[in-house]
């Protein structure tokens, strides 16, 4: 079985319809080295939704991209930079 541990709440990205939220948390499992997710949780952090796990390594490279976007469209007409890691 797997310990799974808020280590650090960082933001709360979106309330669900379903009474939960998308959240970006610094989370640790099972003792290995923290990483970053993304992922629904339910209020009291009794049940996730599937999620996206990111090490330091790749929440910095998509830090830069999104900094390298812009967000006020999305259509097949957008530039999206390449940046490699």
């Amino acid at each position: 079985m797997k310990k799974y541990e808020i280590a650090i709440h960082i933001a709360d990205l979106c309330d669900e319809n379903n009474g939960w939220k998308k959240e970006l948390n610094v989370v640790q499992i099972n003792e290995r080295e923290p990483v970053y997710e993304i992922r629904s949780w339910n209020k009291d952090h009794t049940r996730m939704g599937d999620g996206v796990t990111l090490t330091p390594k790749e929440m910095r490279l998509l830090k830069r991209i999104c900094e390298s976007m812009e967000f006020d469209r999305i259509d097949g007409n957008m530039e999206i930079p390449i940046i490699d890691g």
